[in-house]
């Protein structure tokens, strides 16, 4: 699979959003991946083609800004405990 980096091996994995680099859900699927949370803003994310395949799906966005905006550390903080929860 292109773009796709593994923080655990065969369990957890990175990639770029599909406002990037493309991503098939189906390929994504056929390679095993069974659940995916986007953290950027989902933009060209289509929950239901993963629904289809029985892929989990969950939308946790963190701030995009770079560098960081007033109030970007509060978001973060708030919706990283929610992301790990949901990986967890």
């Amino acid at each position: 699979m292109k773009h796709v980096f593994w923080l655990q091996p065969g369990c957890i994995a990175g990639r770029c959003g599909p406002n990037l680099e493309p991503w098939d859900p189906v390929e994504l699927y056929a390679h095993g991946i069974g659940a995916v949370i986007s953290v950027n803003n989902a933009e060209r994310v289509y929950p239901e083609e993963f629904s289809a395949l029985g892929v989990r799906y969950k939308h946790v966005p963190l701030s995009d800004a770079a560098p960081p905006r007033p109030g970007d550390l509060e978001l973060n903080l708030k919706q990283l405990p929610l992301a790990y929860e949901w990986v967890d």
